[in-house]
């Protein structure tokens, strides 16, 4: 049986002459720390025997910590510098000395850095150093295939790739080449930082990229492979095997090229000829072709064949779909016998073609000969389809590759814009010219579309936040994906500082909680810096009904405590960079709010301040975008062609910050408030946390977090439902429905976080305990904020406070029932004592808007609206209807009666001789200080 590559290096750790890696230099050796998801069950020989089983106190599957000075097998000694600056271009240059091309690749990633990706791979020494000057921290990849003439297996054990390995080999009756005496075969040969390997065979001919089992991947034509001394975002580096470095390639055995659906190149000799020129390259693959087929080639072959030779040799190489007519030609002919190159010539003329002049069409007029048609002066390729994902809607895009004049450009266009053609101009300037005529434009779309042949068609994500791929649940930033390798993303450009670093190591981990917890809790006062770490972690946790708000002077520190918890998103957003503000246009905050899934969103300075349109307008965007986030609901749109579209609610937690709080009882219930007072902010602290912000430990502290939900996510979510169901039920009690929800969302947000921190070894159970303590006491005293806050917002209270502005300041005035003077407080109801005269005349002030006996207010619903409207300030509006009215006096208890048997909040009253209906309040109601009435 073939030994594990894990089994393997044990085995030969210490031996002398054994496959041990080579210490401090170079390709350096990889840490033996098991790869995540590795099993270790049985293994007798590991240090710490249970490290991997999950603590009792959390949901199975979830792994814990790694105690503290913990020492690797197989460390890099000190002094080394695994995937270092230097070391990576360094292996880069010496790649390409071998004749390997090269590209640089993420730090700690596989993803290429450069605009091609693999295709930009060069031997050129210049360009390499130009990439790592660039890009210092690059990994270094290797170009598989023809253009460095490698063929590598790659072999992943996480994956089954250990006995996919060895089923194969077994059915092929071994390797075909040299092996050693682990069953090995004698070649060059990568030990991954995944805990798998890459052999590296010599490839003398087109070998296809093919998946040939699970964990068994055969990297050949444009493909490419991370190598050594890269880092695997696990942290542990890629290393040659020692006793393997200076070993040649072994030729790729023939089975491997079978399996994958190839064969060796019979004419791979031609691949090393000289340049084919224009007006030869026809007769040239033609040639080949017969030769090719006379060998007993079928088309298939004989095209994979001459695709490669065109590549190589012809200059400018002919269109693939060109080279394809060929070898469907050629095949027809029997495998006997000489072929006649001119004679063997494709029969049917090939409609579009392209070269170093532009873009051309064949035409043949009335059965006669052929002539050509000159459809542009440039030439292009779709070389990617973009799938572009929202999570909503799916939108298609181009990435073409043109030339016009010798240059090269390549640009993104959208479905419809290539559609319409009308891009030429703008993308490649005034050289690129469309011809007149009728239906060029069409022919030309047509003629890229050919020419380009199978487009390879990739998904990309335009949204943040969880999404599951391939059966599993991932979480999409900026720069990739948590859970994921090769997940492409591109969010809109004020949601690219979304971009989260590798999940750290466990000591990384520890450190970063140690460092950030203690200093993040001392801030601000509890009610403030508890309401911070809850809000950072809660949307990745629950689907958030509520937005929080900061409130308070200008100068406070409320944007700077704001930015650090976006800063859990991503190091790059400071008070300086914050993704979103209030002066933004509400479709697009509402579009930032719908992309920026399960994250945080912070939306800056809510300042209503200028004309009383500006304030209004700005009243109006808070509106749509907090109901939006209490409501999870989105406005519906029609499309030009009046279809209905899916509304794009807002899918993160709003975290605004403002000197005001938005108005309006309905709204402030929707919003957990946090008012931070002058001296509230614990600057020595806060610089502290900016400084570990900027470094990156919070969105460390985040990534981690993520990797721990994503392993066992299932599990997670329906416990947390289950405790927020829960506690909400506890605290439903005399408070707001909605203030009870946003409370025991914050409060299993903390205790999930505290968890996790024990769970990483940075707080022990007891401590986690008091701290949860201290949490539930400090969101205990928020709700009185937020009582607060929906009291000043409540629309009877306030209806009743503007009222006392109009009577107070002469707009309106409160009669007797007789319609004459109150004889009780008349400066109060809006009468006001006449100077001179007659002492002791009183005359009434502006509208009337009821009327007063010696128990009893009457109000006339319409004019004592209209009265409160008017005394509302610009910046301020009352808006409400008399029956909302009514029904907020009601729930109050400020109505003294009602008619019951109509179900009517109005009650008909005979004033004055005319049968009135009225809102009946008890005098106290005007009278007094309304929050001294509570009946």
């Amino acid at each position: 049986m073939l030994a594990s590559r894990r089994d393997q290096r044990r085995q030969r750790r210490g031996r002398p002459g054994g496959r041990g890696c080579t210490p401090g230099r170079w390709p350096i050796g990889p840490q033996d720390s098991p790869a995540p998801g590795e099993d270790l069950s049985g293994a007798a020989d590991d240090p710490h025997p249970g490290l991997h089983e999950p603590a009792p106190a959390l949901p199975a599957g979830v792994a814990a910590p790694e105690p503290e000075g913990r020492v690797d097998r197989g460390a890099v000694p000190a002094g080394a510098e695994p995937g270092g600056h230097a070391a990576c271009r360094e292996a880069a240059l010496a790649y390409a000395r071998r004749g390997w091309k090269v590209l640089p690749l993420k730090p700690r990633g596989k993803e290429p850095l450069t605009e091609h990706g693999v295709h930009d791979a060069t031997t050129d020494p210049a360009a390499i150093e130009a990439w790592w000057r660039r890009w210092p921290k690059a990994n270094v990849g290797i170009a598989t295939g023809a253009p460095s003439g490698l063929a590598v297996l790659d072999i992943d054990p996480r994956n089954g790739g250990d006995v996919a390995l060895e089923r194969l080999l077994a059915e092929h009756g071994g390797w075909g080449v040299p092996t050693d005496a682990g069953g090995h075969p004698e070649t060059y040969t990568v030990l991954t930082g995944g805990g798998g390997a890459h052999y590296y065979f010599a490839a003398d001919g087109p070998v296809p990229s093919r998946k040939l089992a699970p964990g068994v991947d055969l990297k050949g034509d444009g493909g490419y492979v991370v190598a050594p001394p890269s880092v695997h975002p696990s942290g542990r580096p890629y290393a040659v095997e020692a006793s393997t470095e200076r070993l040649p390639l072994a030729l790729i055995p023939a089975w491997l090229l079978e399996a994958a659906g190839a064969r060796r190149a019979p004419l791979y000799r031609e691949l090393e000829g000289g340049p084919v020129r224009e007006g030869q390259r026809n007769d040239c693959l033609a040639s080949l072709a017969g030769r090719l087929r006379r060998r007993g080639l079928l088309q298939a072959g004989i095209e994979a064949e001459l695709l490669a030779i065109n590549a190589a040799r012809c200059v400018p190489p002919l269109p693939d779909d060109e080279v394809r007519r060929i070898a469907e030609s050629i095949a027809r002919y029997p495998a006997e016998g000489p072929l006649d190159a001119a004679a063997a010539a494709p029969k049917t003329p090939i409609e579009y073609f392209a070269d170093d002049r532009g873009t051309w069409r064949r035409r043949t007029r009335d059965g006669g000969p052929q002539d050509l048609e000159q459809l542009a002066t440039f030439s292009a390729r779709i070389r990617r389809e973009l799938i572009i994902d929202d999570g909503e809607l799916e939108q298609r895009e181009f990435e073409i590759e043109a030339a016009v004049n010798g240059a090269a450009k390549s640009f993104t266009l959208s479905a419809a814009e290539f559609q319409k053609m009308d891009w030429p101009l703008e993308r490649l300037g005034a050289s690129a010219i469309v011809f007149p005529g009728p239906s060029v434009r069409d022919h030309l779309r047509a003629a890229i579309q050919q020419l380009s042949g199978d487009v390879p068609e990739v998904r990309v994500y335009a949204h943040l936040g969880w999404r599951e791929i391939d059966g599993r649940q991932v979480f999409l930033h900026a720069s990739g994906a948590v859970g994921a390798e090769g997940v492409l993303t591109r969010p809109p450009a004020d949601l690219q500082r979304f971009a989260l670093p590798n999940p750290p190591s466990p000591e990384e981990l520890r450190r970063d909680i140690k460092e950030v917890l203690p200093r993040l809790l001392d801030v601000a006062p509890p009610r403030i810096s508890w309401t911070l770490l809850a809000a950072a972690f809660l949307p990745t946790l629950f689907e958030p009904d509520f937005a929080v708000h900061l409130a308070g002077p200008s100068g406070v520190r409320k944007t700077e405590l704001a930015a650090l918890v976006q800063q859990f998103y991503g190091p790059g957003m400071n008070a300086r960079n914050l993704p979103a503000s209030w002066r933004s246009t509400a479709n697009a905050l509402e579009t930032l709010a719908f992309l920026a899934k399960d994250c945080v969103l912070v939306v800056d300075d809510f300042v209503p301040v200028g004309s009383p349109q500006d304030v209004t307008q700005l009243y109006r965007h808070a509106e749509q975008l907090l109901r939006g986030a209490g409501n999870r609901a989105g406005r519906q749109r029609l499309t030009r062609d009046a279809r209905l579209q899916n509304g794009r609610p807002p899918r993160c937690l709003i975290l605004s910050t403002g000197e005001d709080i938005p108005p309006g009882h309905s709204l402030r219930a929707r919003t957990w408030v946090g008012e931070v007072e002058p001296s509230d902010v614990d600057l020595g602290r806060l610089t502290e946390l900016q400084r570990l912000a900027a470094d990156g430990a919070l969105a460390r502290w985040m990534a981690g977090w993520l990797e721990w939900l994503a392993a066992d996510w299932g599990a997670i979510r329906v416990m947390a439902k289950d405790l927020l169901e829960k506690r909400r039920s506890e605290l439903a009690a005399g408070r707001h429905g909605r203030t009870a929800s946003a409370q025991a969302a914050l409060e299993v947000t903390v205790r999930f976080v505290l968890q996790f921190c024990v769970q990483a070894g940075a707080l022990t159970q007891a401590q986690a305990d008091e701290l949860l303590k201290q949490a539930v006491a400090a969101l205990e005293e928020g709700v009185a904020t937020q009582a607060s806050a929906q009291r000043e917002s409540d629309p009877a209270r306030r209806f009743l406070d503007l009222l006392r502005s109009a009577l107070g300041s002469g707009k309106a005035h409160i009669a007797d029932v007789s319609g004459k003077c109150p004889g009780k407080m008349p400066e109060v109801l809006g009468w006001r004592e006449t100077e001179g005269g007659m002492s002791g005349e009183w005359r009434p002030q502006g509208v009337c808007i009821g009327w007063v006996d010696g128990e009893h207010i009457y109000l006339d619903p319409n004019s004592a609206l209209q009265a409160a409207q008017q005394a509302a300030p610009a910046s301020e509006p009352f808006v409400n209807t008399g029956r909302a009215l009514g029904c907020a006096l009601k729930q109050r208890g400020y109505l003294a009666a009602a008619d019951e048997s109509r179900g009517k909040n109005r009650v008909r009253k005979t004033i004055g001789g005319v049968r009135r209906e009225v809102f009946v309040l008890p005098i106290g109601a005007i009278l007094e200080d309304s929050r001294e009435v509570e009946l």
